[in-house]
């Protein structure tokens, strides 16, 4: 619900874009700008509504308040062209990256293809991306939001947080 979410997300594309000296570019400011029911709308990687095999045997260990706060937590979310987004709906992770029908994060824009690149989309990748995300909002803006425990906070994910440990 955050208002400067699609800015947001358009800025780190671009930078992932620029960072990998990729010439094209897929995700343009005037598509991301228009109203929802236009062609670019956010993505939740990980579903709102799990319902195959896959998110389930990966997910299905968190209660029902972990799991709307993890899909709707900015780590899992990314901007995706509305029929590309039609198309992959809840199907698994696996299918997200390529659906074997020329479909899927592989051809997409910049941080479609940095999420491709994983193996397996977890709840620890959520947190990881979110706190990437984080990383570069402080190097772009030149703001601190403080360590990895309150930037866990923020993103509504501290309960993937592992407890510190007293070792001596």
């Amino acid at each position: 619900k955050w208002d400067g979410l699609r800015y947001f997300l358009y800025e780190h594309d671009q930078w992932l874009t620029k960072r990998g000296k990729q010439s094209a570019v897929k995700l343009g400011w005037s598509d991301l700008k228009a109203t929802k029911k236009d062609n670019i709308t956010i993505e939740h990687i990980f579903p709102q509504t799990p319902d195959c095999e896959y998110w389930n045997t990966r997910f299905g260990h968190l209660d029902k308040e972990q799991t709307t706060l993890i899909a709707n937590s900015l780590g899992n979310l990314v901007p995706l062209s509305r029929a590309k987004n039609s198309s992959l709906q809840n199907d698994g992770f696996n299918d997200k990256k390529n659906n074997g029908n020329g479909v899927g994060y592989y051809n997409g824009s910049a941080s479609e293809n940095e999420i491709a690149q994983l193996e397996e989309w977890l709840p620890e990748c959520i947190l990881s991306r979110g706190l990437d995300l984080f990383d570069f909002m402080e190097e772009r803006w030149q703001i601190s939001l403080g360590d990895e425990q309150f930037k866990a906070q923020l993103l509504h994910l501290s309960f993937l947080m592992k407890a510190p440990t007293n070792e001596s």
